[in-house]
């Protein structure tokens, strides 16, 4: 919206603000949104997301809360409250994290965009 900044990532699951898993495709479209109208902004927007799924990484220090601890680090919860793992989500969040990358350093890197 013209005239309003964003400071946090709007699609979150009902009731979990900090919810990272159904997050990943809409910050795949923002971080897309970010190179194709750079004249508005989004690049605010998506680096707001790629906060939100960092603080979702599984960290050594969640070892003992897991099952297969060794499969999931390095892997991206849902949210802060619950250790599920969805694949699809770790994909979408792990493209738009690339593609993050990328709106930082400005290098095109492999399956950042099509």
């Amino acid at each position: 919206l013209p005239g309003r900044q964003r400071t946090a990532p709007a699609h979150t699951s009902p009731g979990d603000p900090a919810a990272a898993g159904p997050a990943g495709g809409a910050a795949e479209a923002v971080v897309a949104a970010a190179w194709l109208f750079p004249e508005a902004d989004h690049r605010a927007h998506a680096l707001a997301y790629g906060q939100l799924f960092l603080s979702n990484l599984y960290q050594p220090t969640d070892a003992p809360f897991l099952g297969k601890a060794a499969k999931l680090i390095g892997g991206y919860r849902d949210s802060p409250h619950r250790l599920d793992v969805r694949m699809d989500a770790v994909q979408h969040i792990g493209c738009a994290l690339l593609g993050i990358e990328e709106l930082l350093t400005g290098a095109r890197l492999p399956g950042t965009r099509p």
